[in-house]
């Protein structure tokens, strides 16, 4: 009889005790059934889209996580099941907005450019957060031209409150870059004019009339061809010609020309050839300059590989025989991804 008391003791003290640190514990630590100002949220979802990684599309397939949370007082005390579905409304929603900004519009993401690991979460017993949904996107199949959304909303979760304010994520696939060409000049310092008509090495002063003139990047420095005491040798009259050696074989897309700033002796008709061993020579066509102070840049057809540039001035704009200019510049391509 003795020893029955004992136990019942023993087992009221245990019973005691466990209530006890359960009255001790903070309100947020203790398990509760009740729904009561409690609500389920997705853990990612915010106000701005997540941006995926669609470019480069270097990658075959790339993901993403996501879960979701308890929000209230206390710690669930049973598993909590979440549904998870794809929110065709909440893209309808944003479509309506960005048509009346003429905005374009978005589309669903495809359906063979993801898959979802499953659309079902599980809040423990015990827990705050469920396990995580993985998202694997595939960034070759998106049309980069377009801009893509997938939005993924609560739809359920085991009878508890929802949360008006994060229960949907979307996942923006964005229109990919435009590729913008940018005319870039080559550095001439080591280049040289290795041919030419004539130039005038007197009559325009210390700096101006020599060819070189046309390599040293100022526009206001120019070339002029021979006009006092000139000899046999120099060409007076058109046509004119001058020929770079760049010093290696180089691409080329153009070249950027700069009549001489006073905007006399300006060349109007011009041919542009080019070789790659100074010997043989390819012609590019027949340009025309304007008669302009301002930067002129021609355009080849195609890019083109040459370390010599030949050009031949046929006629100027002032009807004389004398020929002037401020500065050629060849260039390529450089190339960038812009996001409009």
């Amino acid at each position: 009889m003795k020893t029955i008391r004992i136990i019942y003791s023993l087992i009221l003290m245990s019973v005691l005790i466990f209530h006890s640190c359960q009255e001790n514990d903070p309100l947020y630590e203790q398990l509760t059934t009740s729904k009561d100002g409690t609500n389920i949220f997705l853990a990612k979802a915010n106000s701005e889209m997540e941006s995926l990684d669609i470019f480069p599309a270097d990658a075959d397939e790339r993901t993403t996580t996501l879960g979701v949370g308890f929000g209230g007082l206390g710690i669930p005390a049973d598993n909590i099941t979440v549904t998870l579905s794809i929110d065709e409304a909440t893209l309808d929603s944003i479509n309506t907005a960005r048509a009346i900004n003429g905005e374009d519009l978005y589309e669903l993401f495809p359906e063979n450019s993801y898959s979802l690991s499953t659309l079902n979460l599980n809040i423990p017993s015990g827990e705050l957060y469920s396990n995580l949904i993985t998202l694997t996107y595939y960034p070759k199949v998106f049309n980069q031209e377009k801009a893509f959304i997938l939005p993924l909303s609560i739809t359920d979760a085991s009878g508890y409150p929802i949360s008006e304010t994060a229960k949907t994520v979307i996942f923006l696939a964005p229109k990919g870059p435009t590729l913008q060409l940018t005319p870039t000049p080559y550095n001439k310092e080591n280049w040289s004019v290795i041919d030419f008509s004539s130039e005038e090495d007197q009559g325009e002063g210390e700096v101006n009339g020599f060819v070189h003139n046309v390599l040293d990047d100022n526009p206001d420095t120019f070339w002029h061809t021979c006009w006092y005491a000139c000899t046999a040798e120099e060409t007076t009259t058109y046509p004119h010609w001058i020929t770079i050696d760049m010093k290696e074989a180089l691409s080329l897309n153009g070249i950027i020309f700069y009549q001489r700033q006073s905007n006399t002796r300006a060349i109007k008709d011009l041919e542009v050839l080019v070789s790659t061993d100074n010997a043989t020579w390819e012609s590019l066509g027949d340009f025309q300059l304007e008669h302009s102070t301002s930067e002129q840049r021609l355009e080849f057809e195609m890019e083109i590989q040459a370390q010599y540039v030949k050009i031949l001035m046929k006629s100027g704009w002032d009807g004389t025989n004398n020929a002037a200019m401020g500065e050629i510049s060849p260039y390529f391509d450089e190339e960038a991804y812009v996001y409009e």
